[in-house]
């Protein structure tokens, strides 16, 4: 399939003067007559040739126009196309000069079908447009030529489409322009069987075929021409007259040419039979040949119209064989109605202040409403009327809201501005496509009047993309979508939207497409769709502006402590070292203000005035906090120093690095106040919420359009060139690294799981890039590293950025909306690639998307306030919070290296056993954890999902383990692993029922750091393979200093407590008769008293495990109905669950580190801490305990696992032998 280029000239008065041989070469080769005076067409096989231009067409002095036709059909035209030095031109045979000499004239004729014929075409199925036209309309001119009486042997033609605004092209070739017309005339006047006209226009042009050819006879030819001239200054009318007088016809060779005079453009008017006039046209000496001398002695330009006698309406009738609904003229003549009522609006825009202010304005959008009505009239406006005309409401009715919005003078204008820009380029363009010929000047940058069904494509495009988005929003609003696209000088798409003054109601969207978008469709019909994504509504933009402000908040607290701690340390640090230094006490602080922001979701209110405002709005509050309110806040200035503190007491204690002494408090604020512009200097987090918003805005567009990592990748660097992003764009960077986890995450965590060295891994994950992409080894390493940098820098966000792209993923979407189903599997079926021919593709979009809704049928089911709304649950502040919590790596954690062997894992553990002890002497219980996310709180809180939820309501606890304890009691009798005096102690009970996985209120701890290690790695030593690769933990608990805290914590009168029991002895044992028990053990007394901090005690070794593990024991509290922090414990009643997260050890030792910062004197102290172990590194270490002879009966000494490991002793010996 190819296409063709046609290129109209008109000579400039001055073409004569100025225009070399040079510059007008390859424009010789043709001759119309119209209102133009050349004809060149190209064949174009690349569709990007339709917008080159080559140093003849640039340096034309004059009006150049072009049309761009393409074939409809892939084969079978009869036309064949010849460019040579000499000829560019339609010829009937290649191969047989003969046949093509005895043609004299060529014809150009584009079609207007009506409005109603123009939707029925459009109709078809989107794969079979183009053919469909091209038969329908070649069976109706082959039966009118054999119904007429041209011979058909004497006219040749062939149906093109056209990417103007006109409907089809028909090239012709003829003896007698006379049949033409007749064929012509015809076709107009052609209907339906049931009586709607077909062809609301027709406009041709008529060259002579063969310039070169001296020996053609024009005697014969019917017809006459109307000759329009403008005289020169040096006009002679005598030489003239005596001049016609030698070519006319001898009947008029006595009489004096008939010369009129006109007033206008041309100044002489005379009619002249065709057969004479035209050799006087074409030969290089002739009369009327532009660039003969007579002509430019005499004339500066000219303009020639065909004249045929005859009517031949009244010969020939034609039917096309099918019927034609009128609707669309029913809807044309509605609108033209419905336009006129607009006035009303319009006068109550103008007379506001606003555009009384500035009377230019007035005047201009009085011009634009007359534009529009003579647009919205025009029966040539279709297929744009409808839009056209929902475009001009909408935007009016914006303006309507906009002039009584409390926006600033300045904004406002710049909104009118915009709009008004928007629908002038609109009703240009519609103007432009509703003729070919019409004068433009030389600076027609903006000019898309020949790429009409282009421009009405990529309308298509967004109209299915906006279809599809519409069913994304769940639980918010969704304003309509009033889009304006034009072409223009930009290097890249872009878009941008008018402020809103009725929130959610209207979105005024403008859309630039850069010109490369004309010839390259296939990317930028993707590329449309991350432009339009960013003004969908997200499922819950409440959780999305809180989630992406966490994230903020964090980042930005993190910077200021840095650059504080940064100017602190000085110089005396080596570079490297004070880099390191910063980096982990950085991670330090990002946590607790990240734990910080979750905790209290509302934290930020007085600043923040609407958590469900749009992006830009939202973020221009939380911005403007970190500029100006965080200073004057004692509160957020008091919170970043005991984070500060904290952070550098936790690298203080790794023992790794010098010790570091900060400021006193009141020296910090001073301090930071001081330096404020400095401290917030570069942002990071604007960086990081760019690269969020655009890489979500990709994900939108990767899952609908199928796109490629391999296309991705080149658009995301294209982009960064085209932008002259630097090596250092931080946003970009993340960006494509963030696109790079969409597309390739769970492949590099695949081929990387079993690979610890760091440079191996590293080398794997560019061997994975450079597989998927085209770019040079260069290119690929930069991207590796890129990606690798980013990953680790902000590895303390992975699950914040999980959960901000899971709410955009299409499999969540699916299952919700069958509606959003349909539509996507439509989207990508019509943007499905027809052909391997590019051209093909090119063409087959722009058919395809020629068959659209109109943008006020697509349009969602409205409430009374005419806002775009899905039906949708009820959303609170805690069902958000425990979304958002899912970012939490562990409550209340704090920055520590993960450890990757056996050796670094022993070696942390006694490091941070010299943290939590005096000199290390003190006695420390351990407890391993299979997963850093399960927090240090008992079974029996957390029965719901094993992790922090309890499945009844909180006062249910004691019953619920007192009917537990009753059951196992019965359950248990005569059980050979409990002896009968067990029986009658709850507590030996509860022992018993803990260990052996009964929901209970302990949690159980050992002194031994190998059976913890154990529990932590239990997956691994008895299956010898990896679950997962979550990190494990270790735990190490100081029971003796957590007791005096607790002891101390309700002394310090910060709880109010009533009923306080104080621990007497370091470590109790743990006995149902003690008072101190009363609301931990089940049949005990109630405690009133609304905290009760867990106590760490002693049971008696009684049953095989517990001996065997070394247990030990934390006990919890059954009563009470606060957290560690004094917040009531959140309970959810519709999920019938309730959140037990801040009830932990951590949580204990967190608020015993506020209530030392606030009491002079106090020295904080931790009782707890943690070693992390790789998930990566978990099956190689315990392979080596497995060795090292750690196995399941050590630690669960019952017959049947003995047996288990003689079992596995025995495969293993016979594995051996038989190698």
């Amino acid at each position: 399939m190819k296409g063709y280029l046609l290129n109209f000239y008109k000579f400039s008065p001055s073409y004569n003067e100025q225009m070399s041989a040079i510059t007008t070469e390859g424009f010789n080769r043709s001759i119309v007559w119209s209102v133009f005076d050349r004809l060149e067409i190209k064949k174009v096989v690349d569709f990007a040739e339709y917008r080159k231009s080559d140093a003849g067409e640039k340096n034309w002095l004059g009006e150049r126009q072009f049309a761009m036709l393409y074939e409809l059909k892939e084969e079978g035209y009869k036309l064949q196309f010849r460019n040579t030095v000499d000829e560019c031109k339609f010829v009937l045979d290649l191969e047989n000069d003969g046949d093509n000499k005895k043609v004299r004239f060529f014809g150009i004729s584009f079609i207007d079908f009506t409005q109603n014929f123009h939707a029925f075409f459009y109709g078809q199925s989107e794969n079979d447009i183009g053919s469909y036209m091209h038969r329908t309309i070649t069976e109706a001119i082959n039966s009118i030529v054999a119904k007429s009486a041209i011979p058909p042997d004497e006219i040749a033609f062939d149906v093109y489409g056209i990417l103007g605004g006109q409907d089809l092209a028909i090239i012709w070739l003829t003896n007698q322009f006379e049949y033409i017309a007749k064929i012509l005339e015809t076709l107009r006047n052609s209907s339906s069987v049931n009586g709607i006209r077909a062809v609301a226009n027709v406009s041709s042009i008529i060259g002579i075929n063969d310039i070169n050819n001296e020996e053609v006879c024009f005697d014969d030819v019917k017809g006459k021409l109307l000759v329009k001239l403008t005289k020169r200054e040096t006009y002679d009318d005598k030489l003239f007259k005596e001049a016609i007088k030698g070519i006319m016809p001898s009947a008029f060779k006595d009489r004096e040419p008939e010369l009129c005079t006109l007033f206008g453009e041309h100044d002489l008017l005379f009619e002249i039979p065709a057969n004479k006039f035209i050799p006087q046209l074409y030969r290089r000496e002739g009369l009327f040949n532009t660039k003969s001398e007579k002509f430019s002695q005499n004339f500066i330009q000219s303009k020639t119209e065909i004249i045929i006698s005859g009517n031949y309406n009244d010969e020939i009738e034609y039917k096309f064989p099918f019927k034609i609904a009128q609707s669309q003229t029913e809807k044309c003549l509605a609108l033209e109605i419905e336009s006129k009522k607009l006035f009303g609006k319009i006068e109550g825009i103008v007379s506001s202040e606003c555009f009384e202010r500035a009377s230019y304005l007035q005047e201009t959008l009085w011009l634009l409403y007359e534009d529009f009505l003579k647009n919205i009239t025009s029966s040539f406006s279709y297929p744009w009327s409808c839009d056209l005309y929902y475009q001009f409401e909408e935007s009016m009715n914006y303006l309507a809201e906009l002039v009584k919005s409390d926006l600033s003078r300045s904004e406002m204008y710049d909104n009118i501005h915009g709009i008004i820009s928007g629908m002038r380029q609109m009703m240009l363009h519609v103007a432009q496509a509703n003729k070919l010929f019409f004068e433009v000047p030389n600076t027609h940058l903006r000019h898309t009047g020949s790429y009409s069904k282009i421009l009405h494509m990529y309308y298509g495009v967004v109209k299915k993309y906006l279809e599809l988005s519409y069913y994304i929003s769940k639980y918010d609003h969704q304003s309509n979508i009033i889009p304006f696209i034009s072409f223009d000088v930009t290097p890249i798409a872009k878009s941008e939207y008018c402020d809103f003054v009725n929130t959610y109601q209207n979105n005024i969207v403008r859309i630039e497409l850069p010109y490369d978008a004309l010839v390259n469709i296939p990317k930028y019909i993707k590329l449309l769709a991350h432009e339009i994504y960013h003004y969908i509504s997200p499922r819950n933009r409440q959780e999305r502006n809180l989630l992406v402000a966490s994230i903020s908040f964090s980042l930005m607290m993190g910077q200021i402590a840095g650059q504080y701690l940064n100017g602190e340390l000085g110089n005396s640090w080596e570079k490297e070292q004070k880099s390191i230094w910063i980096v982990d006490f950085q991670n330090i602080v990002r946590i607790q203000a990240l734990n910080h922001f979750v905790d209290g979701l509302d934290c930020m209110d007085n600043y923040i005035h609407d958590k469900e405002s749009v992006w830009e709005k939202y973020f221009k509050q939380f911005d403007c906090f970190f500029e100006n309110s965080i200073w004057e806040n004692d509160q957020f200035i008091g919170l970043l120093y005991n984070w500060v503190c904290f952070a550098v007491d936790e690298l203080n204690n790794n023992g790794v690095y010098e010790k570091v002494v900060i400021d006193k408090e009141k020296e910090f604020r001073k301090k930071i106040i001081a330096e404020k512009d400095k401290l917030i200097r570069f942002p990071l987090d604007r960086d990081v919420r760019y690269a969020l918003r655009e890489a979500r805005a990709d994900y939108f567009m990767v899952q609908v359009t199928g796109m490629s990592f391999g296309e991705y990748v080149n658009y995301l660097s294209e982009y960064q060139e085209l932008m002259e992003s630097d090596d250092d764009d931080i946003a970009q960077r993340m960006r494509c690294a963030l696109g790079i986890d969409l597309f390739l995450r769970q492949e590099i965590d695949q081929e990387t799981k079993e690979i610890e060295d760091e440079e191996e891994r590293n080398n794997k994950i560019y061997t994975i890039l450079k597989k998927h992409t085209d770019f040079s080894v260069d290119k690929v390493q930069k991207l590796a590293n890129d990606y690798i940098e980013i990953r680790t820098a902000f590895q303390l966000y992975d699950k914040a950025f999980e959960l901000y792209f899971k709410e955009m993923d299409f499999n969540e979407i699916l299952a919700e909306c069958p509606k959003f189903k349909k539509t996507l599997e439509n989207i990508k079926q019509l943007l499905a690639d027809v052909s391997e021919d590019a051209f093909l593709n090119n063409i087959k979009y722009v058919e395809k998307f020629q068959k659209q809704e109109t943008l006020r049928a697509l349009e969602s089911e409205k409430d009374e306030h005419g806002i775009i709304t899905a039906k949708r649950p009820d959303t609170n502040l805690s069902s958000i919070k425990n979304n958002i919590e899912k970012i939490n790596l562990d409550r209340k954690a704090e920055f520590l290296t993960k450890v990757s062997d056996l050796s670094e894992l022993l070696e942390s553990i006694g490091k941070e056993i010299q943290s939590i002890s005096e000199n290390g002497e003190t006695q420390i219980w351990f407890r391993g954890h299979e997963s850093i996310d399960y927090l240090l709180i008992p079974s029996l809180y957390r029965m719901k999902d094993k992790k922090k939820y309890f499945y009844a309501e909180a006062e249910s606890r004691r019953e619920i383990l007192e009917s537990l304890l009753d059951l196992f009691k019965v359950k248990a009798y005569n059980a050979p692993e409990l002896i009968d005096k067990m029986l009658n102690d709850d507590v030996r009970v509860m022992a018993a029922m803990q260990h052996y996985t009964v929901p209970t209120n302990l949690l159980d701890w050992t002194t031994s750091v190998f059976t913890a290690i154990y529990f932590a790695l239990m997956v691994e030593i008895n299956e010898q393979k990896s679950k997962n690769e979550e990190d494990a933990v270790i735990y190490l608990l100081n029971p003796i200093r957590m007791n005096v805290v607790r002891n101390r914590i309700y002394k310090s009168n910060v709880l109010n407590a009533k009923n306080f029991k104080q621990i007497q002895y370091p470590i109790p044992a743990i006995a149902s008769e003690k008072s101190l028990f009363a609301g931990y053990l089940p049949n005990s007394k109630r405690n009133e008293d609304d905290f009760l901090f867990p106590i760490a005690g002693y049971v008696p070794f009684d049953n095989s495990r517990i001996k065997a593990q070394l247990g030990t024991f934390t006990i919890f509290g059954l009563d009470n109905q606060k957290d560690c922090y004094g917040e009531n414990i959140q309970e959810d009643k519709t999920n019938k669950q309730v959140d037990f997260s801040k009830c932990s050890l951590w949580d204990m030792q967190e608020k015993y580190r506020e209530i030392c910062q606030l009491n002079t004197g106090w020295i904080f102290e931790k009782f707890l801490a943690r070693v992390v172990i790789d998930g990566k590194s978990k099956l190689k270490i315990a392979n080596l305990l497995r060795v090292l002879g750690m196995t399941k009966s050590g630690y669960f000494p019952e017959l049947e696992n003995l047996s288990q490991d003689l079992t596995s002793q025995v495969s293993q010996y016979l594995s051996i032998v038989n190698k």
